[in-house]
C-alpha cells in the first residue's frame, strides 16, 4: 500500500520582505522544499552520505517523525521523514 501526505503550511507571522535566499531557510515565502518518507532514516542518510550528497541539519524530531534535511538538486532542500511506530 502506497501511503503519502501533503502538507501546506502557512507560517505566523508571514516573513518579511527579505526571506534570505538559502533554499533552507524554510519560513521563506512559496515552495521551500519537497519531503519524502523512509523506513530507515539512519540507513537512508548513510547511503546518501556515501553518495557525497550534503546533509544540511542534524536529526529533529518532531510530532512522532524523524526530520533531516538535505540538499538536492539545483540546491532545493529535500526533506526525509521517518515516522515513529
Amino acid at each position: 500500500m502506497l501511503k503519502f501526505e501533503i502538507q501546506l503550511l502557512q507560517f505566523e507571522p508571514t516573513p518579511g520582505a527579505d526571506p534570505g535566499a538559502h533554499p533552507t531557510n524554510l519560513r521563506r515565502r512559496g515552495f521551500n522544499h519537497l519531503a519524502f518518507r523512509v523506513d530507515d532514516l539512519e540507513a537512508t542518510t548513510a547511503h546518501l552520505v556515501a553518495s557525497s550528497v550534503t546533509v544540511l541539519s542534524d536529526e529533529m524530531n518532531y510530532v512522532n517523525r524523524k526530520l533531516r534535511l538535505f540538499e538536492g538538486p539545483e540546491g532545493i532542500t529535500v526533506e526525509l521523514v521517518q515516522r515513529d511506530s
